[in-house]
C-alpha cells in the first residue's frame, strides 16, 4: 500500500471523497461528528494540503482513503487523558481519517 501526499490538483477529488463517505457511512454524525462541508471543512482540507500534512491512497486512480497527519498536537488535545503525557512537538497525530464505504474492512485503514 502506497500513501500519496495530496497536492492542491487533489483537493476537489478528496473533497468528492469525503462528501461520498459522510453521504454513504450510517451514522457517522454520530460516530464522527463528520458533516458535509462542515467537518471536515474545505479551508481545513485545503490547509492540510497546502501544509504537506494531507495523505491520499489510491485503486485505479480513484481516491478510496484519505487522511492527514501532523507532527505536532494542537491545544484542544491538552484536555484528553492520554496514556501518557508527551509534549505537543513529539506526537504525530492522524485526521479525518476516511476510507470509502466501497473498500471497508480490506485493512486500508488499519
Amino acid at each position: 500500500m502506497k500513501l500519496n501526499r495530496a497536492t492542491i490538483e487533489d483537493f476537489e477529488p478528496i473533497i468528492v471523497f469525503y462528501d461520498d463517505v459522510i453521504e454513504r457511512t450510517p451514522d457517522i454524525k454520530l460516530y464522527a461528528r463528520w458533516q458535509k462541508r462542515k467537518h471536515p471543512t474545505l479551508d481545513g482540507i485545503k490547509a492540510y494540503i497546502e501544509e504537506g500534512n494531507m495523505y491520499t491512497y489510491k485503486e485505479n486512480d480513484v481516491i478510496v482513503g484519505a487522511m492527514a497527519v501532523t507532527m505536532y498536537q494542537g491545544e484542544d488535545y491538552h484536555a484528553i487523558e492520554w496514556s501518557q503525557q508527551v509534549e505537543d512537538d513529539k506526537v504525530a497525530v492522524i485526521h479525518i481519517l476516511a476510507v470509502s464505504p466501497d473498500v471497508q474492512g480490506k485493512g486500508i485503514g488499519f
